[in-house]
C-alpha cells in the first residue's frame, strides 16, 4: 500500500503503475465479459458468481492509478493557483482540469444514453467494445 500511496501522491503517476492498472483492468473486464457470455448462453450458479467476482475485481484493478486522475476533474484553475507550490508545477497543472472535465462529461453522456441502447440490442456482446477500448488505452499507456 505504501508504494501505491507514494505513486499517487508524487508529482506524476508512475508509468509502471499505469501500465499494471490498465492491463489489470483489461483482464478483469475480459473476465467479466466471458463470464457474462457464459451466463447468457448456459446460465448456472457458478457462472453468475464468477460474474459478480469479476465486477468486484474491476475496481481493484482500476482504482490504484485512475482514482487520482478523477480528483483532477474537481479542481478549478483558481484552486490549483491557490495552492502554495512550485510554479513550474502550477504551469503544468492548470491545463489538466478543463480537458479532463470535458472527457468526464462526454463519458457521462455515453454511459447515460448510449450504453443502455447497446446493452438492449447486443446484450453481453456489447462488452467487447469496452474491452477493445481498454486495449486502446493500454497502447496509449505503453
Amino acid at each position: 500500500m505504501e508504494i501505491v500511496n507514494h505513486d499517487v501522491n508524487s508529482e506524476h503517476l508512475s508509468q509502471g503503475l499505469l501500465q499494471i492498472s490498465t492491463t489489470s483492468t483489461l483482464l478483469a473486464f475480459a473476465g467479466f465479459t466471458i463470464a457474462s457470455a457464459r451466463f447468457a448462453i448456459a446460465g448456472g450458479d457458478a457462472v453468475s458468481r464468477a460474474t459478480v467476482a469479476m465486477i468486484c475485481l474491476y475496481p481493484l484493478a482500476f482504482n490504484p492509478a485512475f482514482i487520482a486522475l478523477t480528483y483532477c476533474e474537481y479542481l478549478s484553475p483558481a484552486q490549483v493557483a491557490s495552492v502554495q507550490t512550485d510554479y513550474s508545477l502550477l504551469g503544468r497543472a492548470v491545463p489538466i482540469p478543463c480537458p479532463y472535465k470535458a472527457c468526464g462529461r462526454s463519458v457521462g453522456f455515453f454511459n447515460q444514453f448510449v450504453n443502455p441502447i447497446g446493452l438492449k440490442n447486443l446484450g453481453w456482446k456489447y462488452y467487447i467494445s469496452h474491452c477493445v477500448w481498454i486495449a486502446v488505452e493500454i497502447l496509449i499507456v505503453f
